[in-house]
């Protein structure tokens, strides 16, 4: 577990959208976010965590570049606005699929 002062916690509960009904025996939504400032492998060990099924629900969120990064146990997601596709195609096309659709 990532602990200590890099690390400052809020938690999120939102709300049921309007229009929508929340069941009553539904578990609540919580979102907690960690603010930090980046350091190069310092979520290195959260990320193996998530691979190996020992922490889930991960996103890593950029607010300058609006980039999101979701680690999960078979791979990775990215939504990436600071660079095109076809250049981040280029630059980690070792790490992508083979598949045709690159999923």
């Amino acid at each position: 577990m990532l602990a200590g002062r890099q690390l400052r916690e809020a938690t999120i509960w939102p709300q049921c959208p309007p229009g929508a009904s929340a069941e009553a025996d539904d578990p609540p939504c919580c979102v907690r976010a960690l603010v930090t400032v980046w350091k190069p492998d310092f979520f290195e060990r959260l990320v193996r965590q998530v691979a190996h099924e020992e922490e889930y629900a991960v996103a890593l969120v950029s607010p300058n570049s609006r980039n999101v990064y979701c680690p999960y146990d078979g791979g990775m997601d990215v939504f990436c606005f600071s660079i095109s596709p076809a250049a981040l195609q280029a630059r980690f096309s070792a790490w992508m699929s083979s598949h045709p659709d690159r999923l």
